[in-house]
């Protein structure tokens, strides 16, 4: 026999240990993005794991700098791009949405994807979920697309033309940030071409000074900040 009260203290014990487990599983399976990120990274590429919690620091600040001066004196560096798009040709800005419009369709077929698993979605998605893609699909993909694809193909195309170097790389870098922008929303003027536009320079830093992984690992602690910044109502 159990002394008294002992039974009912193992029954509380067992539902608050079953209580936390559950929550400690829901938080690995939302987060799972960032943690196999740092997982591997860490495993594999330990200095640019480093590296990117730095980079991502210094996106989130500069993200949070630019928003402050744009609320305060109306004035953000996607100002330029929309002063640009109004003077261009309207051949050249309907190419521009066009090109916007192609290189972003890969993410937003997953985005789709994934809010249709279980319906007539592919079920091999069943396990992903929002958090999941921006934490580690989205980095993957997006700096596969536009800093290993673009930028990198872009810089190694002008420098066999002949452009030097340091220039080559910067206007590469320029078309590759001003994509990444317009895939997420083409006009200068939306928030989320201004937010991504800044972190866009930064994931690009970080794919020139220290390659495609740190460029990655920066943009998943960029995306996981920013989604556990929405949670807590901040």
């Amino acid at each position: 026999m159990f002394p008294d009260g002992m039974g009912i203290m193992f029954c509380n014990g067992a539902r608050g240990l079953y209580y936390y487990a559950a929550k400690a599983g829901r938080i690995f399976v939302e987060n799972s993005g960032v943690i196999i990120s740092v997982a591997v990274g860490a495993y594999i590429f330990p200095q640019q794991t480093k590296v990117a919690l730095a980079g991502a620091i210094v996106s989130r600040g500069a993200t949070w700098l630019t928003e402050e001066i744009d609320q305060r004196y109306h004035r953000h560096l996607a100002d330029a791009y929309d002063w640009l798009l109004d003077q261009a040709p309207q051949n050249v800005t309907q190419g521009y949405f066009k090109l916007t419009r192609t290189v972003g369709a890969p993410q937003r077929a997953i985005s789709t994807a994934v809010k249709n698993r279980g319906n007539q979605g592919p079920q091999i998605l069943l396990w992903v979920n929002e958090d999941t893609v921006t934490e580690l699909i989205a980095p993957v993909l997006e700096e596969g697309i536009f800093r290993l694809g673009i930028q990198s193909g872009i810089g190694i195309a002008l420098t066999r033309f002949g452009v030097p170097s340091p220039v080559a790389h910067s206007l590469s870098g320029v078309i590759a940030t001003t994509l990444f922008a317009g895939a997420h929303s083409p006009d200068p003027r939306d928030p989320q071409f201004r937010q991504t536009l800044i972190s866009g320079i930064v994931f690009g830093l970080m794919m020139h000074f220290r390659g495609y992984p740190a460029a990655v690992i920066t943009h998943s602690f960029h995306n996981f900040s920013m989604r556990a910044q929405e949670r807590i109502g901040l």
